[in-house]
């Protein structure tokens, strides 16, 4: 994972058609190889990880969701793809570890695209950092799909969920009239206390002011989940005597005691 890393987000697709994605990449060829005409072309490929929502830094071991392009000799590797709405991140490899190439990354995208170098790998420390403290562990999360997210009226609605902890929130795109969205949303979060729980809030979105559906929450000190974990929802401030609410999220976790973790 210490090869460079690209992040690129597709944000503008149509229902039920995701965009094609042609992504390119093509290595360099010495000038010594080429004058004795030997074959300068080395193995290789890339990896292509969908991310969280706001992934700012430097994946460190793969995540939920890890697709690797088969290594090649040929000058460059290259392959199309249909890539639904989300964060993306390209890891361009070489099959034997340790060499180095100067390589040159082309991606192409029918609708909008955003494109980056990562160059960081984890939160910089600031001048504010010694008061308001520094985080030590990372947690990345993912909605895989919510079951019976009906509003006050067990109508469908227009859904979307909100993911927080520590102050910081991520927000899932909305999801038109489906009480059984697939969110596959997912958010990461570097913490200063592992002791306070991510709090997942699902909202159904109106003209003038969104309605609440629920609320659940993942314990900050879960180990990592093969299998979802399941994330019933409840009415706001009802903890000493919870009042449950129909609807069920079903979430993937991962943990870290570090936040050069994931």
């Amino acid at each position: 994972m210490q090869n460079p890393q690209f992040r690129f987000d597709v944000t503008d697709t149509k229902v039920g058609n995701p965009p094609t994605i042609m992504i390119q990449l093509q290595q360099s060829e010495s000038q010594i190889h080429r004058r004795v005409k030997q074959n300068p072309n080395g193995s290789i490929g890339f990896h292509i990880a969908r991310v969280e929502i706001n992934r700012q830094y430097k994946m460190h071991q793969p995540i939920f969701k890890w697709t690797a392009h088969p290594f090649t000799k040929d000058r460059s590797a290259f392959a199309k793809l249909n890539l639904p709405e989300g964060r993306y991140v390209i890891i361009p490899s070489m099959e034997e570890q340790g060499i180095n190439r100067d390589f040159l990354l082309r991606v192409f995208c029918e609708t909008n695209l955003t494109f980056c170098e990562l160059n960081g790998e984890y939160p910089p420390k600031t001048c504010m950092s010694g008061l308001t403290g520094y985080p030590s562990s990372a947690i990345s999360v993912n909605v895989v799909n919510g079951v019976r997210l009906f509003n006050e009226e067990n109508e469908l609605g227009n859904v979307y969920v909100k993911m927080t902890c520590e102050g910081v929130t991520v927000r899932s795109k909305t999801f038109r009239e489906n009480s059984e969205p697939y969110f596959d949303a997912g958010a990461i979060f570097y913490r200063k206390e592992n002791r306070y729980p991510v709090v997942f809030a699902v909202y159904h979105e109106n003209r003038v002011c969104d309605e609440f559906i629920g609320q659940g929450t993942v314990s900050g000190n879960v180990e990592f989940q093969k299998q979802p974990v399941e994330v019933p929802l409840f009415a706001k401030n009802s903890w000493k005597a919870p009042k449950r609410f129909p609807g069920t999220l079903y979430v993937n976790v991962q943990t870290a005691d570090s936040i050069k973790g994931l």
